[in-house]
């Protein structure tokens, strides 16, 4: 990754975790109101992957281009097998110890995700399985994983995973009032660790993307199958 594209990404992160959420989704949102126009939750989502996968393809073409053509490998589908064991693992084991915490082991953000592909599930396949995981795993594996890494390895897992799994409670978080609900980061903390081991062990961001394509796929067949209710 060139120094431009890191500065990118890093220009970007802050505007994805918490301005695109907390001002330009809302104001897009009172402005279609305004104008009759009523959009539900899912295409808001669509929108704001979108504009970050476009904003990722548009800076970071060479980055996304050479770490798909010169670094492919057959042996990612071994790392990528392992992966999901231990992903499959660490929740089992996640469950037996929220389980002495909480009676509700789904957290706010997966019974949104629930609604969400109730509501429409091809929509929802497209932001959470093909959208989502390209622009989350440059930003939380490949910018800031990448970046710290590069002087303390462990610090990168450590730092990378919170960051992780912040990202995906704090919403929940502002809406309900409530801090307790970062109780659910052990849900996000092992595999944000999984998926940056299988960036680094492919040695490629399309690694750890295939990776959390993969897991957000069985995340919303069991959705909208409603093994996840």
């Amino acid at each position: 990754m060139t120094k431009g594209e890191r500065r990118a990404g890093w220009i970007y992160l802050p505007i994805h975790v918490f301005v695109m959420p907390l001002l330009i989704m809302p104001i897009i949102q009172v402005a279609l109101h305004l104008s009759g126009v009523e959009i539900s939750v899912v295409y808001l989502n669509a929108f704001y992957y979108g504009f970050g996968l476009l904003y990722i393809l548009f800076f970071m073409m060479n980055y996304m281009r050479e770490n798909f053509v010169r670094k492919w490998n057959p042996g990612w589908g071994r790392t990528i097998l392992l992966s999901i064991g231990l992903y499959l693992l660490f929740n089992i084991i996640i469950n037996l110890v929220l389980s002495n915490f909480t009676d509700n082991l789904i957290n706010p953000n997966q019974e949104a995700v629930n609604d969400s592909v109730m509501m429409n599930t091809p929509a929802m396949f497209a932001v959470a399985v093909l959208m989502g995981p390209i622009v989350e795993e440059v930003l939380f594996r490949g910018i800031v994983f990448g970046t710290i890494r590069e002087k303390r390895p462990i610090a990168a897992y450590v730092v990378s995973a919170l960051v992780f799994a912040f990202y995906h409670l704090w919403q929940s978080a502002v809406i309900a009032g409530d801090w307790s609900v970062f109780i659910y980061a052990v849900q996000y903390i092992p595999i944000g660790v999984v998926l940056a081991w299988t960036y680094e062990r492919t040695g490629s961001i399309w690694g750890s993307i295939s990776l959390h394509m993969l897991i957000n796929t069985l995340a919303v067949a069991a959705s909208a199958s409603g093994i996840a209710e």
